[in-house]
């Protein structure tokens, strides 16, 4: 399992080689570069990656471009797989990133949510650290839809300025 600290980045929802993103979620039509840039200047070989889900695109021609463009990123990663990451987990694994499920780790004297999707809340946590709305405010789980309240963290790369972030930094905003 993942050792989580203040120093580990976070980053979600890079879906590399996923060009409808640019219409979907405005991003810019070189994101793929710009996140790869942001990562690669920001992260060196030893340090922790939690990536909360939907790496790359898997589908298609350029399947082996964006696998190799994943695996090129500095960090020893973990990822907690998105709706999108529906390969097999030894596909990840031989690419560098280890697949963990979401789990929840008391921080100082919080107790934090690690998840792709925002969850519901309950007793379980205080804070969700999520990814996979982008940069919407809406979420829908199953048939069942609930309001994302304060306790909700999305960490999207579109609304992280498309880069990755230290989990200590993260907090420090939120306080």
């Amino acid at each position: 399992m993942i050792d989580i600290t203040l120093d580990t980045w976070l980053i979600s929802d890079t879906h590399f080689g996923h060009m409808n993103m640019i219409k979907l979620c405005g991003r810019p039509p070189q994101f793929n570069d710009i996140i790869h840039k942001n990562w690669v200047k920001r992260i060196k070989e030893n340090d922790t990656v939690l990536h909360l889900g939907d790496l790359a695109m898997w589908r298609g021609p350029t399947r082996d471009l964006w696998h190799n463009f994943a695996a090129e990123l500095p960090g020893i990663k973990y990822m907690i797989r998105g709706n999108h990451d529906e390969l097999n987990v030894l596909l990840y694994e031989s690419i560098g990133y280890k697949i963990i499920p979401r789990f929840v780790k008391t921080i100082g004297e919080r107790r934090v949510l690690f998840s792709h999707e925002p969850q519901e809340p309950d007793d379980w946590w205080e804070i969700n650290i999520h990814g996979h709305i982008h940069n919407g405010a809406e979420h829908r789980q199953g048939e069942r839809n609930f309001e994302l309240g304060p306790e909700h963290i999305n960490i999207s790369i579109d609304v992280m300025d498309w880069k990755p972030i230290r989990l200590g930094e993260l907090l420090d905003r939120i306080n």
